[in-house]
């Protein structure tokens, strides 16, 4: 949003290096401000940056004291280098000429990011498993929706499952579009320049989680000094790789969480044997030449590292998904998470902790309870024809 920062920046010094116009001028953030020619890339000293080239006083009323939604998503929707690849359900779909309630009841109602990522002197509160942002109180559901859920079926919500399940993963059933892993062994060309395999896909189911707000995180570097990485069991199916590094995982159980949902993604990135850390990549190189080894070999001088020409890991994250709220009549239902043994439910029971306990008496259930409810009705009907 300004110049390159720097590790040791205090909150002050990286504030007064931001470009207040990304956020409080519509269409200047992201690409679409070089595009119509609002700002332009700038290279000092070997590092590029954006500077502003416009007439502050045609633009001057144009200034937005409250960002809206649309300027946000100018930068945050096509993040990961993609529309809707990296954070679940936050793509150009949320554009306010396109967003409608089947994409997000929220946003199509005309409700805008600030609206529940209130900024206090320009910190914002929001907490998650994949964000680092921990600056002001961060929002919940229960802040506007006091009592959501009525009836006999709301009775039985609050007391069975909002103990333990999270608002988001009954309202958010799906990943409308995102990116599910990337491969930086594989270098194809994408038409208009060169790119690594990725795995994009829609419609897809969450994984559940246990979540109890805390984190496991690994950093390559803490104060300046490497760390290094404790290589895990690659997931089944990654082959070619030296073992998998966990970059952020939930923690949480039974005793101390919710069950959350959250997209899982993972990456074949290079990797130092010397140093035992994941070497950066100069991913200019390879969209403009093609060239992986080269772009490797960039990353690792520049961080002061060494590739041995064919070692990857594999690193995963888990993101959080809280965005894409559906309508209410498009929460799931009992079904959806409970059934018997033989159908398909999208909740890992099992390895959540519960066992095949529920399967198999929620199977029984199904079977024994029509042969109950039948032999009772021909008691009853013996019984009043003697």
């Amino acid at each position: 949003m300004g110049k390159p920062s720097r590790p040791d920046m205090t909150f002050e010094e990286a504030a007064a290096d931001i470009d207040c116009l990304v956020c409080h001028l519509a269409g200047y953030g992201g690409g679409k401000g070089v595009k119509t020619g609002l700002k332009v890339p700038v290279n000092e000293n070997g590092t590029w940056h954006y500077e502003a080239k416009i007439n502050l006083q045609e633009i001057a009323s144009k200034i937005q004291a409250k960002p809206s939604k649309d300027v946000c998503l100018l930068c945050h929707a096509f993040s990961g280098g993609g529309d809707g690849v990296k954070r679940p359900n936050l793509s150009s779909a949320l554009f306010t000429k396109k967003v409608t309630k089947d994409i997000d009841v929220h946003m199509a109602a005309g409700m805008d990011c600030v609206d529940c990522h209130a900024f206090r002197n320009h910190k914002v509160g929001t907490v998650g498993v994949d964000t680092f942002s921990r600056e002001a109180k961060p929002v919940s559901c229960t802040d506007c929706h006091k009592h959501p859920h009525k009836g006999l079926t709301g009775w039985f919500i609050e007391h069975f499952h909002t103990k333990h399940i999270a608002c988001q993963t009954c309202h958010i059933p799906v990943i409308h579009k995102s990116e599910l892993h990337r491969d930086w062994r594989k270098i194809e060309f994408e038409g208009v320049k060169w790119g690594e395999e990725r795995e994009i896909k829609e419609n897809i189911i969450p994984a559940y989680r246990w979540w109890n707000g805390k984190r496991k995180l690994y950093l390559p570097a803490i104060d300046g000094k490497l760390n290094q990485a404790k290589l895990e069991k690659p997931d089944e199916g990654v082959e070619g790789v030296l073992g998998k590094i966990t970059f952020t995982e939930p923690v949480g159980n039974m005793e101390d969480g919710k069950i959350y949902p959250f997209k899982y993604h993972y990456a074949i990135v290079p990797y130092d044997t010397k140093h035992n850390v994941p070497i950066p990549i100069k991913v200019g190189i390879i969209f403009a030449t093609g060239d992986r080894d080269k772009a490797i070999k960039a990353g690792a001088k520049a961080a002061g590292l060494y590739w041995d020409g064919k070692s990857f890991v594999e690193i995963s994250r888990y993101f959080q998904l809280n965005h894409g709220v559906l309508p209410k009549e498009k929460a799931l239902h009992c079904l959806d998470c409970h059934g018997p043994w033989w159908s398909e439910h999208r909740l890992p029971l099992v390895e959540l902790g519960y066992g095949h306990f529920p399967a198999i008496a929620f199977g029984l259930g199904m079977i024994f309870t029509p042969i109950i409810l039948a032999g009772g009705a021909y008691y009853i009907y013996r019984k009043k024809k003697s």
